[in-house]
């Protein structure tokens, strides 16, 4: 059977357990190593105090909040769970102490760089969507199953003129409606505004249609349904497209003899 002591030394993780004093009573080589400590700057015996002043990183370092903390403070002045990420060189290493019922402190580390490394190059990427979003031309909304607003962009904001408070996720859809029938931007048959989304549902793909709205203008909207019952959708003003193709079609000449309603073109 191993030992507690062998245990500790194959751990990946590095360990300390500090007394009620604040003194270290056990610890593995691992501890070390991660922290970049001089020697004997965590042994037996050695304090809090004196581990802090030998380890300048542990002085003043990055919580999981994003505030900024320091190891020993928190040590000698609470007694909750302290978990902080800390830079050693090239490498992301994180710290958690947490409180044992004898007044002491478990303090374990590990190398989480690429963790770290991932979670950089998904905020990267959801900067980089959310960029996208926000410079797409048309509009663009997602809706649950239950039609409850997930995200939508700037777009699809401006296209209807809506407040900051119907674009939170979670929006009722027919909330949005609404308004946009207050505001005189709703379908002009709403009873048929959902036509396309049970039309996409039951092809399994992409449907689209030309909505004409109260305001005289004419929305495409293209609804692509999700697994889950949901469904992505762009919405984009077709009108100067589809009162040209009338122009064409009728032999307008002049836009004066174009209808002044484009939901009569539909």
């Amino acid at each position: 059977m191993l030992s507690s002591f062998r245990i500790l030394e194959i751990m990946q993780q590095g360990v300390a357990l500090l007394d009620a004093d604040l003194r270290v009573v056990i610890f593995n080589d691992r501890i070390g190593k991660l922290l970049r400590a001089p020697k004997g700057a965590i042994d037996v015996g050695v304090s809090a105090t004196r581990i802090a002043a030998q380890i300048p990183i542990l002085g003043r370092t990055q919580q999981s909040d994003g505030s900024q903390g320091s190891w020993l403070t928190h040590l000698l002045t609470c007694s909750t769970l302290f978990y902080q990420e800390i830079s050693v060189g090239d490498r992301i290493v994180s710290l958690t102490s947490t409180p044992v019922d004898d007044g002491g402190w478990l303090v374990s580390c590990d190398d989480i760089s690429a963790l770290a490394s991932i979670r950089k190059d998904m905020a990267n990427q959801n900067r980089r969507f959310d960029a996208a979003l926000a410079n797409m031309p048309h509009g663009l909304c997602m809706f649950d199953a239950d039609k409850s607003l997930l995200l939508c962009n700037a777009g699809y904001c401006r296209l209807y003129d809506l407040p900051e408070t119907l674009t939170r996720p979670g929006t009722p859809l027919w909330q949005i409606l609404d308004y946009r029938q207050t505001a005189g931007n709703a379908p002009v048959q709403q009873e048929a505004y959902f036509d396309v989304v049970v039309e996409a549902a039951l092809k399994g793909s992409a449907a689209s249609e030309n909505i004409a709205l109260m305001d005289g203008r004419v929305i495409k909207i293209t609804h692509n349904p999700m697994e889950n019952g949901g469904y992505v959708a762009t919405h984009e003003d077709v009108t100067q497209f589809v009162r040209a193709e009338e122009q064409i079609k009728h032999g307008w000449s002049r836009p004066a003899d174009w209808p002044a309603q484009s939901h009569a073109l539909t």
